[in-house]
């Protein structure tokens, strides 16, 4: 049983909700993430904000990438966007998804006009997911605390 990809042989390629609370995910140690994985541990999406700028950024660091301002502190943001680009791995490049594969990670152009890379819960099928796709996030329990996942949005439930 392949806990992302449901069945390893994966004839029916029907959509993901299996856990992942074996694997233990390694998590970033760099203090400019400790708010963004508090964020997740509670169950909320926590984007770096500029003061300057008055918008999000991504990923953490101390500085705006855009205007180089240090003002900055964490807001909420709702997890909506849409698929950028995605892969379907079959040759895992990390250790800790070396049995689950196949699987399919994203790069999610979040509503707040951020792009974000993660795990997106669907079948490893290219039918199964396209650019433009609309996801929303979800927190999954590991072995080692709450990570982010996509999971396509319902067709009905647009930004």
């Amino acid at each position: 049983m392949n806990p992302i990809a449901g069945d390893a042989t994966r004839s029916d390629q029907a959509p993901v909700s299996a856990t992942l609370a074996d694997v233990e995910f390694p998590i970033s140690p760099a203090p400019d993430a400790v708010e963004f994985w508090d964020g997740v541990e509670r169950g909320e999406l926590m984007l770096p904000w500029c003061g300057a700028c008055e918008a999000p950024f991504w990923y953490p660091r101390t500085a705006c990438p855009r205007c180089g301002d240090r003002t900055t502190d964490w807001v909420p943001s709702p997890g909506r966007g849409t698929v950028h680009a995605f892969c379907i791995t079959h040759q895992p490049l990390v250790a800790h998804l070396r049995d689950r594969v196949p699987y399919v990670t994203a790069l999610v152009d979040l509503d707040e006009d951020v792009r974000m890379m993660g795990l997106l819960d669907v079948a490893p099928d290219p039918s199964a997911v396209h650019v433009g796709m609309g996801v929303v996030v979800e927190f999954v329990p590991t072995a080692t605390r709450k990570i982010p996942r996509f999971r396509p949005r319902p067709e009905g439930d647009r930004p």
